[in-house]
């Protein structure tokens, strides 16, 4: 399997004609009025309580096909145990509160809480997205929370 670093192009499967479609970078330049990088402001505490809990509450599993980023990742199908709607409001909140870093060339929307760096694909519509990743925080990101 190609990293975004070798292969900038994204897959995107159509969940509803299972149609494969390949978007790089010119198409998510050409779409980003679709994705929610707009700083909404700090979370309250509460906010980030609540978010941080469900974060927290679900399963992870080890990335192995991105040795070169080692991280996390849970699905949606996982929180079922909350609904589609939390986890599409928890989406939400990463992309609105969270920062902008750079990593294959894209900008990316993490939201740093507790020991963990939270981020969803920017590529996906809220309505899109199947997968949660996590990564811990390094000794040299701890003031980014």
């Amino acid at each position: 399997m190609l990293t975004t670093t070798q292969n900038p192009h994204h897959e995107y499967i159509d969940p509803t004609t299972g149609e494969i479609e390949i978007r790089d970078a010119d198409w998510y330049r050409d779409h980003r009025q679709h994705f929610p990088f707009t700083k909404r402001g700090p979370m309250s505490p509460a906010q980030l309580q609540w978010v941080t809990e469900l974060l927290e509450a679900h399963p992870y599993r080890f990335a192995r096909t991105m040795p070169n980023n080692p991280h996390f990742y849970t699905l949606r199908y996982e929180w079922a145990d909350v609904g589609e709607a939390t986890f599409e409001q928890v989406v939400r909140m990463i992309r609105e509160h969270g920062v902008t870093e750079w990593w294959g060339g894209f900008p990316w929307r993490m939201l740093y809480t507790g020991d963990y760096k939270y981020w969803s694909y920017f590529s996906s519509y809220v309505e899109e997205v199947v997968v949660l990743n996590r990564k811990p925080i390094t000794p040299q990101e701890t003031n980014r929370r």
